[in-house]
């Protein structure tokens, strides 16, 4: 039994004992360690991929413009946080919308519209309300060069427009009323139009467009007057002139055969604000020529020139 007792209080054993449960404990102590290394490793890597994923998003739609071999055009647009809305506009004025529902991907093929020169404008909207826009210009073969438009102002308004290849169609329009449009007739390369010009200061603008679809604008503020109004009846040997203005006269010269009489300021019944005037003489044997020349206190003018014939 002394034995026993003796063996069981050994030192060396009680120190063996204590280094194996340091090593216990040391041994936790690593393995926690390396699945804590493990674990802020692991949620780096996966918060690097969801960071890297964020930032390789486009924050706005992508657009794509595409000319095809047969003169058509392919439009491509996406997004990964999906698109509401598609629109394409050519020359700023025909539109086309396409609603997408969240689509993330919408590819389109359009025709190019006749003539040498059309502007393409793509609008596309994300669900978000991020917008992206696009245009290009397409330029085709063939004839560039514009109409040519010019006008000669006389009383009333000449327009004339030319094209060395054909002329489509003009317009014309006062400032405040719809355009007028007019198609060439006989002569596909000349449109000859004669237009009263409105009364008062106005803006008129004049658009001509060839059938290569190439156009050009003249835009010119006009003074709009009235003409005076003449007319003359002939009664046996005598012919009544009647000259008539809403605004009354400056100056009226009738020519009769050669001998002028004059009605303005210098003449005794002479009044200003007179809107009708008339005159009357007797016609010699034979032809006679009479001329009116009339002048507004407006500013206006007219010409009358003619004949009349007295044979007794």
């Amino acid at each position: 039994m002394n034995q026993i007792l003796s063996t069981s209080n050994n030192p060396n054993n009680q120190k063996t004992v204590n280094i194996r449960k340091v090593i216990k404990i040391f041994c936790i102590l690593l393995i926690l360690f390396a699945l804590t290394t493990m674990g802020i490793a692991g949620y780096n890597i996966y918060n690097n991929k969801i960071k890297n994923t964020v930032e390789n998003k486009p924050t706005k739609p992508e657009i794509v413009i595409e000319e095809m071999e047969d003169e058509t055009i392919k439009i491509s647009v996406k997004y990964d946080l999906g698109l509401s809305t598609m629109s394409y506009i050519w020359n700023g004025t025909n539109r086309t919308d396409s609603n997408l529902d969240g689509k993330t991907y919408i590819e389109k093929q359009i025709e190019i519209p006749d003539g040498l020169k059309n502007k393409l404008e793509i609008i596309a909207l994300g669900t978000d309300g991020k917008k992206e826009t696009l245009s290009r210009e397409f330029i085709s073969e063939g004839d560039s060069t514009d109409p040519e438009i010019d006008w000669v102002v006389s009383g009333t308004l000449q327009i004339i427009a030319t094209d060395d290849v054909g002329l489509k169609y003009i317009t014309y329009q006062w400032e405040g009323e719809q355009a007028v449009l007019i198609r060439p007739t006989d002569d596909l390369k000349k449109i000859d139009q004669t237009i009263e010009i409105k009364r008062g200061t106005n803006e008129l603008t004049i658009t001509a467009v060839d059938t290569s679809g190439n156009s050009s604008s003249k835009t010119r503020t006009f003074q709009g007057v009235k003409e005076p109004e003449i007319s003359w009846t002939k009664i046996g040997r005598t012919v009544e002139m009647t000259i008539t203005h809403d605004m009354g006269f400056k100056k009226i010269i009738f020519i009769v055969n050669n001998v002028e009489y004059v009605y303005d300021s210098n003449y005794s019944g002479y009044n200003k604000d007179q809107t009708e005037v008339k005159f009357k003489t007797d016609l010699n044997v034979g032809e006679n020529t009479i001329i009116i020349k009339a002048y507004s206190n407006e500013g206006s003018e007219k010409i009358k020139e003619g004949k009349a014939t007295y044979n007794p």
